[in-house]
């Protein structure tokens, strides 16, 4: 509305105003570039009267157009039929296997005996911390109780409940001897990497072109 306001006295000034004034207003409107995070006021033409310029100001970049990214690269997900398709494209094989050393390699640092976590393993893990997201019960461990009320088969067949203990007490993305005060993030800097480095490689960085106030 605020937009309107101000694109209707502009238009009302350079409409009632001389050619001069009405030429001043189109070349004011192209100075505007979506990629740009303010008007380039150094550009601007020095015969305008006040009351443009404090005018032109006030109107605000993300008003004159919608900026919009390109959207996904769309062949990379040409084989995708599942959600989870899409999400393995982000969540990849890579940083899966990153992971699974990660954890395993805690594991031996503080002289557990576990079996190794694989693979299948890891993904199982991610799945049933995404079911107690959205199926909230008061405690992890009811996941995999008899009581008809609380137990979740899905849970249950997928690993059992010391397993699934296990991998959570070793749950690491990075080496201890990573460890830096440099980086308050150290401890999930690889993931944080790999996740930046898929998201870039997913989705076009460019920004298209908004539309000019006056054409």
């Amino acid at each position: 509305m605020e937009m309107d306001q101000h694109a209707a006295g502009l238009s009302g000034t350079t409409c009632s105003s001389s050619t001069r004034t009405s030429n001043t207003g189109r070349r004011l409107a192209r100075l505007y570039a979506v990629e740009e995070a303010q008007i380039m006021f150094d550009d601007l033409p020095s015969d305008l009267s006040e009351e443009e310029t404090i005018l032109m100001q006030r109107i605000q970049l993300m008003n004159l157009s919608q900026q919009s990214l390109q959207g996904p690269v769309l062949e990379e997900f040409k084989s995708c039929s599942r959600p989870v398709d899409f999400f393995l494209k982000f969540f990849d094989r890579t940083l899966e296997e990153d992971i699974v050393f990660q954890i395993n390699l805690y594991a031996q640092q503080k002289q557990r005996v576990v079996t190794p976590i694989t693979l299948q393993d890891l993904r199982g893990f991610i799945g049933i911390n995404v079911v107690m997201k959205y199926h909230v019960l008061p405690s992890y461990t009811h996941y995999w109780s008899s009581e008809p009320d609380l137990g979740v088969e899905i849970v249950a067949s997928t690993m059992t409940k010391s397993r699934f203990q296990a991998h959570l007490s070793n749950l690491h993305v990075n080496n201890e001897a990573n460890a830096t005060e440099n980086d308050k993030l150290w401890k999930l800097r690889p993931l944080i990497d790999r996740l930046n480095l898929n998201f870039g490689k997913l989705w076009h960085k460019e920004k298209e072109k908004g539309q000019l106030f006056c054409e």
